[in-house]
């Protein structure tokens, strides 16, 4: 079964369920992460406006901003990094441990890269943005297994739907509150992640914006 995604070349979903575990169970081992100093970024980003997009230049156009994008995307990983076309017009992004006080100017790069020149299509130069929901793995050093990675990305989900809903071309980050009750246990959590946003445990920070915004479209 294929790993690939023919559109861009970059992985699909399968290719990082493969990997993704393997690598988590390696990066637990060191003191960094397991300290939860160092965090594995992961980056839901869905394309603004894509819609328009198909709609106003056609699918073939549409999948032209799609190869643009992952190609920008593909210049800012490195070496241990995963760039994955989710579905449709949506990327996740798996970053190797990184100091988890980068996070947010992980969303700021991300967010001017997408946007860094416009998008040509038939002669018309399209402005491309995204909005992107953050969060770091693990959220909580003291308890390491308490997510999988699965629930990671749902919650990075909730987190892109908010930049969504305030404005689009900008990230949001879910962190641990700063004060917070004891954990509740695994398996609740694991039914529904956003179970630790509703009892506090888990703050959005953002949504934050490019200073220099280019304005989108309206759909």
């Amino acid at each position: 079964m294929s790993l690939t995604d023919p559109l861009t070349s970059l992985h699909n979903r399968r290719y990082l369920a493969r990997q993704l575990p393997a690598d988590i169970a390696y990066y637990q081992r060191m003191p960094k992460f397991a300290t939860g100093v160092d965090v594995l970024a992961f980056v839901l980003l869905d394309i603004d406006h894509f819609k328009s997009i198909n709609d106003g230049h056609g699918h073939q156009a549409g999948d032209h901003v799609l190869q643009t994008v992952a190609h920008r995307l593909r210049m800012l990983s490195r070496e241990g990094d995963y760039v994955v076309r989710w579905g449709g017009e949506e990327f996740l992004m798996v970053f190797r441990p990184m100091p988890r006080h980068e996070l947010h100017a992980l969303g700021r790069r991300i967010c001017t890269a997408i946007a860094s020149e416009p998008v040509e299509v038939a002669g018309t130069r399209l402005q491309v943005t995204a909005s992107l929901g953050l969060i770091g793995y693990p959220p909580f050093p003291e308890a390491l297994d308490l997510l999988g990675w699965e629930q990671l990305v749902s919650l990075a989900d909730r987190a892109l739907y908010e930049v969504k809903a305030h404005g689009r071309n900008g990230w949001a980050v879910y962190e641990a509150s700063p004060s917070r009750s004891p954990l509740p246990d695994a398996d609740p959590v694991r039914r529904d992640p956003g179970e630790l946003v509703r009892t506090g445990h888990l703050v959005l920070r953002g949504p934050h914006h490019p200073a220099a915004a280019a304005p989108s479209p309206s759909d």
